[in-house]
């Protein structure tokens, strides 16, 4: 069935029922939801032959009627992590490494509890509030992006063995998005690596296809993941990446900003829905922060199991809280006094979505070799809000 559909087509299936479930299964937003589906149907008719339109539609009404499903029986609020929570401490892995961590009382293994483990010590409670109010707290927090950093050092690694490097990065990123609790935006690149075992997914051609049906699979788990902050804004930065990559005539400097303001764009209504307030150097300090966090990531990792070391490496972790505290000296907001009318918010992404159909219809994508081995990774900011590191990433 994979090969009956193209790239293009099982993209455009995914953002529609992601669209359709969101909005219907809202009391306020139905109306927008029955609108949505509308344009999708009409517009479908400009991209694609009739035959395959059927077919299409056939997908999303199933999907919503899975939706349906959750919806009467109240599962909405299923989800693997959920379900990991209820493993006794003394069987729980994650809470015994992180108690671990909280018995040596280091100032370098709260950075570690953090950093490795997403999870906050109250102590370094300040430096945390100074991420949130930054936009830089997705850099800390653990997500897709972390394991696909670690996934893609798998591969340089092993790159002479690329099928040895598929499978440990797999099994890797398993393990390890076992102790983060599966989150949808792990589940991303859990079942992204998973699909490059697959024929149909090989070419390095390919990556808007892995990650929609990656994100396809993540609904038939719960199809009410896309009430979720961090499936929203993994996938939103996902799919924009990938579409950029039809860009052929663009390098790769111009094409990395330019989808690094996009994703920001389109996830700045988030911000302001949520904080009422944007940093308005959001974009810079990720930039700026995001090489060297990374190096810190790596590091953190590295470290764990050197316990001996941590009382020496205080002062490691405080030069990143220093350089933290020096750029929060730059209080500069946009706020937001008054919600806006959810009509603004369905016309700007409607917008975004009709461009984004235009975009991948009429350019070819082009194989780069950065993503070649990579599990659909992207640098940008997403929202600064605790509760979406506590619950979602």
């Amino acid at each position: 069935m994979i090969k009956f559909f193209n790239e293009k087509q099982v993209a455009f299936v995914f953002i529609v029922i992601c669209g359709g479930i969101y909005l219907l299964f809202r009391k306020n937003t139905l109306f927008y939801g029955l609108i949505f589906l509308l344009i999708s149907w009409l517009g479908s008719w400009f991209l694609f032959p009739w035959k395959m339109i059927v077919f299409m539609f056939v997908m999303i009404c199933l999907f919503l009627l899975w939706s349906m499903l959750f919806h009467f029986l109240n599962w909405q609020q299923f989800s693997i992590k959920s379900s990991l929570t209820k493993i006794p401490e003394p069987y729980n892995l994650r809470l015994r490494l992180i108690n671990f961590l909280r018995v040596k009382d280091l100032q370098a293994a709260n950075f570690i509890e953090l950093i490795v483990f997403n999870s906050k010590n109250p102590k370094i409670n300040s430096f945390y509030k100074q991420l949130i109010n930054l936009g830089l707290i997705h850099l800390i927090s653990v997500s897709g992006f972390h394991l696909s950093l670690l996934s893609s050092i798998i591969y340089k690694i092993l790159k002479k063995r690329l099928r040895l490097a598929k499978i440990t990065s797999f099994f890797v990123c398993l393990f390890y998005g076992f102790l983060l609790g599966y989150g949808f935006a792990i589940l991303r690149v859990l079942v992204a690596s998973f699909l490059n075992f697959f024929k149909f997914t090989k070419s390095s051609n390919q990556p808007l296809l892995k990650t929609v049906l990656s994100g396809l699979i993540i609904l038939l788990i719960n199809p009410f993941a896309v009430n979720n902050l961090g499936f929203q804004l993994s996938f939103l930065g996902t799919i924009v990446l990938c579409s950029m990559l039809y860009a052929n005539h663009w390098s790769k400097i111009i094409l990395a900003i330019i989808t690094s303001l996009l994703i920001n764009f389109l996830s700045a209504p988030i911000i302001l829905k949520l904080n009422q307030k944007i940093h308005l150097l959001i974009i810079f300090n990720s930039w700026i922060f995001t090489p060297i966090i990374s190096f810190y990531y790596i590091a953190s990792l590295l470290l764990y199991p050197f316990w001996f070391l941590w009382p020496y490496l205080d002062w490691f972790y405080l030069s990143l809280q220093s350089s933290v505290d020096l750029l929060a000296q730059l209080n500069w907001y946009f706020e937001l006094k008054n919600n806006l009318p959810i009509t603004i918010y369905f016309l700007y992404y409607l917008l975004f979505f009709i461009i984004l159909l235009v975009w991948i219809h009429y350019y070819q994508l082009k194989a780069i070799d950065f993503l070649k081995h990579d599990h659909h990774s992207f640098s940008r900011s997403r929202v600064n809000q605790f509760t979406i590191t506590q619950n979602s990433w």
